[in-house]
């Protein structure tokens, strides 16, 4: 499984072993940044990456997840996290059952 569905697999699962949150974390953003790196690198090398558009929206998504990440931070205390990311675990799933 590769890309960020196989982060988000690899995630919970590494919690379910009993790897420490943190670690878990942190081991699956390390392999979505080597999926993503190298669907890029392909874009770069086949020519098909177009920079008027990759270089602006690089810094707008980098602004914006350094804001998301600092107003979470302040608005999200770490004991409530899974009140509302509990219900949404189990959404997910479901969203395309029939």
């Amino acid at each position: 499984m590769f890309g960020i569905g196989g982060g988000i697999v690899k995630g919970p699962l590494m919690l379910e072993m009993g790897v420490l949150p943190a670690v878990s974390s942190a081991t699956a953003a390390f392999m979505i940044l080597f999926t993503t790196a190298s669907a890029a690198s392909t874009y770069v090398v086949f020519g098909m990456l177009k920079y008027d558009y990759a270089v602006p929206l690089f810094f707008v998504g980098f602004v914006n997840t350094y804001i998301g990440q600092k107003v979470s931070l302040q608005n999200v205390k770490p004991h409530t996290l899974p009140l509302w990311s509990g219900p949404s675990l189990v959404r997910v799933p479901l969203k395309d059952y029939p």
